[in-house]
């Protein structure tokens, strides 16, 4: 009984341990390159990531295999780790779609945003939760 009770703890410290491990991992990433390549290994895209210190994604942009750019995406957070706002560029750098997200003070989404690069609004969306 004795060895059963320790091998578990043993496996519970392990678990916990590779976890935690994986989130100080994920924390410390900067960026990350992630290429596309077809069945003869020819590059068809490139993409890059950039993440804040706490790991959280700042900014995407997505390149074809000529270089040129295909898609930018910027993120930005709130002081709970909530994303509060996705902005879309164009190819030559003005915002195309803007989209903001709400919160409640329990941390629930309330209300999501989308508008073109003017700020015209284009779509909204309102939740409402029900609890027990």
């Amino acid at each position: 009984m004795k060895q059963i009770f320790a091998h578990c703890i043993i496996l519970f410290l392990v678990a916990f341990s590779c976890e935690k491990a994986a989130a100080q991992t994920a924390q410390g990433i900067k960026s990350v390159t992630e290429i596309s390549l077809d069945s003869k290994d020819k590059e068809t895209t490139r993409s890059f990531k950039s993440y804040d210190e706490t790991g959280n994604l700042i900014e995407e942009k997505e390149f074809d295999d000529d270089g040129k750019l295909k898609d930018h995406v910027k993120y930005e957070y709130n002081s709970g780790g909530q994303k509060v706002k996705e902005i879309h560029f164009t190819a030559d750098g003005k915002p195309a779609e803007i989209t903001t997200y709400e919160y409640d003070i329990k941390g629930n989404r309330i209300a999501k945003t989308e508008t073109d690069g003017s700020g015209k609004v284009k779509s909204r969306k309102k939740y409402v939760y029900e609890f027990y």
